[in-house]
């Protein structure tokens, strides 16, 4: 027979050795937690990568400096007949008034500017020149006079000129007609103040007679481009100008 100090001792051992087992469970578990290795989070790999794609300059000057040293860059507007090497004459501002890109005398002549500007489209502002051959085949500038009309003038706001080192992007912001006052002569581009003058005489002009973009506001500051050529071949004494600011 048992006593009853025997069943207490034995549920006191029985006690002990569960708390025991349970306490080594909890160890080992805890042990197991601690050394297991963390699973590293994984991103998902994109499908497709977007890169940036440098703009390519499309001209070879190499091979066209080759024909003609004295074409430095190219001018082309989309959807328009304006896409043409730019010339300047070392010696003669109006060799290039008569004479093609292939030195051949020809009355179109060619694209050109002059030795007041340099080649590098760094001044307030830059004029380059082209006959209006004011006929139905028209040719060199002859399609600026599209700029007459607002809806073309809207849809038709982005020049390219290219060059050896850069590609130059300009919108369009003033067409109008004007006199036959040499430009580069008769205004001051040397200061903020002579390039402010000058703009406000652009828009004045464009906005009385002409076209004028509401969404682009040139500042002294800012580099422009004149696109020059004849009213027509019987009004010579008068211009019509295309201009636009660099925006790139």
């Amino acid at each position: 027979m048992i006593k009853n100090g025997q069943i207490k001792k034995q549920i006191k051992m029985a006690f002990i050795a569960a708390l025991i087992c349970i306490s080594a469970w909890v160890l080992v578990g805890s042990a197991e937690k601690k050394v297991k290795p963390t699973q590293p989070e994984i991103q998902p790999t994109p499908t497709a990568q977007v890169q940036e794609e440098t703009e390519q300059n499309p001209i070879d000057f190499e091979l066209l400096q080759g024909e003609n040293p004295d074409i430095y860059a190219w001018i082309t507007i989309p959807d328009m007949e304006i896409d043409f090497p730019v010339l300047q004459h070392p010696a003669d501002d109006s060799y290039y008034l008569t004479h093609t890109e292939l030195l051949e005398k020809k009355v179109r002549g060619a694209i050109y500017t002059e030795r007041e500007n340099g080649k590098d489209f760094t001044q307030r502002n830059t004029v380059i020149y082209g006959h209006n051959m004011d006929n139905p085949k028209g040719g060199m500038f002859t399609a600026l006079r599209n700029y007459r009309q607002a809806d073309f003038f809207d849809s038709h706001r982005d020049i390219t000129i290219y060059t050896p080192n850069e590609i130059l992007h300009y919108k369009v912001f003033a067409a109008y007609e004007t006199d036959n006052r040499h430009i580069l002569f008769y205004n001051d581009f040397t200061t903020d103040e002579g390039m402010g003058k000058y703009l406000a005489g652009v828009y004045a002009a464009a906005e009385k007679d002409g076209n004028v973009a509401k969404d682009v506001l040139v500042g002294a500051t800012d580099k422009i481009i004149t696109l020059s050529t004849c009213k027509s071949v019987k009004e010579s004494d008068r211009r019509y100008l295309v201009q636009a600011v660099l925006i790139e």
